[in-house]
């Protein structure tokens, strides 16, 4: 690593959920998926008869679980009533079995979302050799091993989209992701927060311990 530029911020305060170990060769990130999404994530409110508001829990995984299961309940059960009891031809049936399988597939992948954001938790560890991104206890895309010495920079970037004009605007809800620029200018996306406090909070982390270790290269 060489191209580090600290924004130094006197008694750097963590973010809410974000729990930070660091000794003199090596740098753990670690948070709850839940409790990092139960601070940047807005509020669900509606308004009932009263015209009252009431406020939905935040975290996304206590209405992906029973959506999901009512889904695959719904797609089971009238899979199962055709077997049994037919309504439509045998030939639409069986045109319909990949549609079925499909819809299927998309409601276990929202069931085993909704579990991973609840039970999940996220380590980001940096070592003087490799920087690792890793998921746990249940499996989730994204995890990686990074050599150290092939890292130029962290920056944290905004995302956007182009609109219908072809313009650069921001997407409704804003992301920031924490990316790494190695050597030769190749970017790997490390994590996106809904927040830029815990983006730019890892990223000044992270900058501190490799300028502090670079002399151990």
């Amino acid at each position: 690593m060489n191209n580090f530029n600290q924004e130094q911020e006197p008694n750097d305060p963590i973010p809410p959920g974000l729990d930070v170990v660091e000794i003199e060769d090596e740098i753990i990130i670690r948070y709850s998926w839940s409790k990092v999404t139960e601070y940047i994530m807005p509020p669900y409110l509606i308004k009932n008869k009263e015209n009252s508001v009431i406020e939905w829990p935040r975290q996304p995984g206590y209405m992906m679980i029973p959506f999901s299961v009512i889904w695959n309940s719904l797609l089971i059960s009238w899979f199962l009533k055709q077997l049994i009891a037919p309504t439509i031809p045998q030939s639409s049936f069986l045109f319909s079995i990949p549609l079925v399988l499909f819809f299927l597939t998309i409601g276990l992948f929202l069931f085993y979302y909704g579990i991973c954001s609840i039970v999940n938790t996220t380590t980001l560890r940096g070592t003087k050799n490799c920087v690792s991104l890793s998921f746990s206890p249940l499996k989730w895309l994204g995890e990686k091993q990074l050599y150290s010495n092939q890292i130029n920079q962290f920056i944290v970037k905004e995302k956007i989209q182009l609109n219908s004009q072809n313009e650069q605007e921001k997407i409704s809800e804003n992301r920031y992701e924490l990316t790494a620029i190695f050597t030769n200018d190749y970017q790997e996306e490390l994590l996106t927060f809904s927040s830029p406090e815990y983006a730019h909070f890892i990223k000044r982390k992270l900058d501190n311990f490799f300028d502090s270790s670079q002399g151990t290269y």
